[in-house]
């Protein structure tokens, strides 16, 4: 394989840093962790190059230490509605069935009583907000290939023109484009199921 064929394939394959771009474990289990109070809400969504990421890592030491200062614990935090509240985002996210799993395990650490059939019953009443895969149609935006300097090594990829690409192009779809809902965010649908598509 020549080098400029590698590069390619590495530009393709690996199109920046950070999770996956679509609802998988690890983007799940993010915003679980916000839906459960144990990270500051919008954490999970900036992606991995973003400059907003040392901004959320402030807001979580800052959490830590007010939680530290009030005495408060996860115990405290982790309760039935916290982890029906994680359920809730799973579902309505179309998250990874890999949720139930951790969530199950950490209710059982947290001493909350949580079964499979609760991932049932919440996402039943639970409409799919946004379409996003593995289940659905919609992943996040796949940045372009990183551009390479005259060396042949890869510019940084928060660039001139990535700085100018506006904000909102670098969320995830979240269910609605100009305000209007998208053919396939429909409610009903549960969590990390397939549509076949």
């Amino acid at each position: 394989m020549t080098d400029a064929r590698f590069r390619d394939l590495e530009d393709h394959a690996c199109p920046g840093a950070g999770a996956c771009g679509g609802q998988f474990t690890a983007n799940t289990m993010a915003l679980a962790l916000e839906f459960l109070g144990l990270s500051p809400i919008g954490t999970a969504s900036p992606p991995g190059l973003d400059p907003r990421r040392q901004q959320a890592a402030h807001e979580a030491g800052r959490l830590v230490m007010d939680q530290l200062t009030r005495g408060l614990k996860p115990r405290d935090i982790l309760t039935r509605l916290a982890f029906e509240n994680a359920i809730t985002g799973v579902a309505a996210t179309g998250g990874s069935t890999n949720a139930v799993l951790h969530l199950l395990a950490l209710a059982r650490e947290a001493g909350v009583p949580l079964t499979i059939d609760d991932f049932d019953t919440v996402s039943a009443r639970t409409p799919t907000l946004a379409d996003l895969k593995p289940g659905g149609r919609y992943g996040r935006r796949r940045p372009r290939p990183r551009r390479r300097d005259p060396t042949g090594r890869p510019a940084p990829a928060l660039g001139r023109q990535a700085r100018r690409r506006p904000a909102h192009a670098q969320r995830q779809v979240l269910g609605r484009r100009g305000g209007r809902r998208h053919r396939g965010a429909r409610p009903g649908r549960r969590a990390g199921r397939s549509s076949g598509r």
